[in-house]
């Protein structure tokens, strides 16, 4: 970075008064897909795929959010409810948008249809893995 008068300025008049130098490491990007129609989560990291799972989406009626959204919040455990059922200690959450989340759904007995009340469900294994892999602010890609 240049310094001086005659250099870049901030809006309020300001300036660095002698050069700068400065370094800085980006990490991997990564990102989740997750394909509702096929039930695939796809992890991607720096535009290739590195793995791939079965997951369950929602229900009719129960659907599971399209679009493109961020994880915004990583929790290890955290009990879920919602008219119908309750769900103690659900593990590996990442919220995506609201109530909804990815996590690892101890309940089910297979995955690769839709019956979840609106959340991406993972085997808890996978959901473990996932949840280390995942940095916070990973973009997730809900999509038919």
């Amino acid at each position: 970075l240049k310094g001086g008068v005659q250099q870049l300025r901030g809006v309020s008049g300001g300036f660095v008064e002698s050069d700068a130098n400065g370094t800085f490491t980006t990490a991997p990007y990564k990102s989740i897909d997750v394909d509702v129609t096929n039930q695939v989560v796809t992890l991607i990291e720096d535009g290739k795929e590195v793995d791939r799972f079965l997951c369950s989406t929602g229900a009719v009626g129960t659907d599971t959010p399209l679009g493109d959204y961020t994880i915004y919040a990583k929790l290890s455990a955290v009990d879920m409810r919602g008219p119908g059922y309750f769900a103690p200690k659900v593990p590996w959450v990442m919220v995506f948008k609201g109530d909804y989340t990815m996590h690892g759904n101890y309940w089910a007995t297979s995955f690769g249809r839709r019956s979840s009340h609106g959340c991406v469900g993972l085997p808890v294994d996978t959901a473990k893995y996932v949840y280390d892999w995942t940095p916070m602010g990973t973009t997730i890609h809900i999509h038919e």
